[in-house]
This record gives C-alpha cells, sequence and structure tokens, in this order.
C-alpha cells in the first residue's frame, strides 16, 4: 500500500514536472515577489543575525547557546567566530528566526555583563561584503515575504500529502490496496461457513 502511495505520487507531482517542494503556484515564491527580494535566494540570506562582541574567550558555542536559547528559537547554530587555529576571537554570530526576537535581544542584553565581560551586541554585516548591516527595512519586509511563501509551502505540501492518504485510505477501503481488501477479503469469503 505505502509502496502504492509513494509511486502515485510520484506519478501525480513529479511525473507532470512538479517539484514536490513548490505544489501548487500558491505555493512557490514568485517571479514578482523574487525580483524584489534583492537576489536573495533563501532564509539564510535575510535574518536577524546579532553579531556578539567581547565574549570571553574562553566560551564554547554550547554555553553561547544555552544563553541565547532563552530569547527564542534559532534560525541557525551560534557560530563562533575563530582565528585561523581554532581560537575564539570572543566574537558569535546568533541568528534568530524572526527580527522581533533578534531586537528583543538587543534591547535585553546590550551592556549585559555575560561570563565577568560586557557584552556588545549590534546586527551583523550582511555576506555581501556591502558593509551594510541586517535589520534593514528592506530586509525586514523580505523576510516576511519568505515566511509568507513558506506557509504557502508548507500548507501546499500537507494538503497533496492528505490527498494521497485519502486516496489510500479509499483504495484500501475498496480492497484494492493490500490489507484485509483484496487478496485477503478474498481468501476469508472462500473458507466455508462451517470451518
Amino acid at each position: 500500500l505505502l509502496r502504492d502511495c509513494i509511486r502515485q505520487y510520484e506519478d501525480q507531482y513529479l511525473g507532470a514536472g512538479v517539484d514536490p517542494l513548490l505544489i501548487g503556484s500558491a505555493a512557490a515564491i514568485s517571479a514578482e515577489e523574487m525580483a524584489t527580494l534583492g537576489g536573495s535566494t533563501t532564509m539564510d540570506d535575510i535574518g536577524a543575525k546579532l553579531l556578539v562582541e567581547n565574549l570571553d574567550k574562553k566560551l564554547s558555542t554550547h554555553d553561547l547557546s544555552t544563553f541565547f536559547q532563552q530569547f527564542g528559537p534559532f534560525a541557525a547554530p551560534v557560530k563562533l567566530i575563530t582565528d585561523q587555529d581554532g581560537f575564539s576571537k570572543g566574537k558569535c554570530i546568533v541568528s534568530y528566526k524572526d527580527f522581533d526576537t533578534s531586537d528583543s535581544v538587543l534591547d535585553q542584553t546590550e551592556g549585559m555583563v555575560f561570563s565577568n565581560r560586557v557584552l556588545k551586541i549590534q546586527y551583523a554585516q550582511l555576506e555581501d561584503g556591502s558593509g551594510r548591516r541586517h535589520g534593514s527595512p528592506e530586509e525586514r519586509a523580505n523576510a516576511k515575504k519568505f515566511q509568507a511563501a513558506d506557509a504557502r509551502r508548507s500548507k501546499a505540501i500537507e494538503e497533496a500529502k492528505a490527498s494521497v492518504t485519502k486516496k489510500a485510505r479509499v483504495e484500501l477501503n475498496q480492497g484494492r490496496g493490500g490489507g484485509m481488501g483484496g487478496a485477503a477479503a478474498a481468501a476469508s469469503s472462500s473458507i466455508p461457513s462451517w470451518a
């Protein structure tokens, strides 16, 4: 039954040339939306990324993750910035899933003493080398577009799964999918009533 469901799913979506992660036009980011995102193609390009400086160089990634996770969920693991030999530079990047959380972290922790050091926190520089920082109004608008597209994509995937599952249940109940339908049902009906 599972193999039949997978085959049907592949025929219905993959056979039609549709990427299962982008089922339906509503699930994908439109070309017009992509044009307004300024070349950013993933949520990693857009992010509530904070640069934390003046850290005790003895702190581990685990120590930093434990401290910063109290403010909200991460979009990516905490990244400890190290030198070429792997020793901490006393800096890290903390990426949160939304700007509300990162703004809250900035408000609550700037100037806070952590491990006997006064934290210095600001939005990290964009990776494009422009010197601009994360957190601009444009980036915040782009993040909302990505979140909306991701929600549409997740909904479309759940709807597709539900459709395939529903069809499989109908086929199973009609005796075409194995289980007590199909051959097992036929075998049980050929058993004499006196047995």
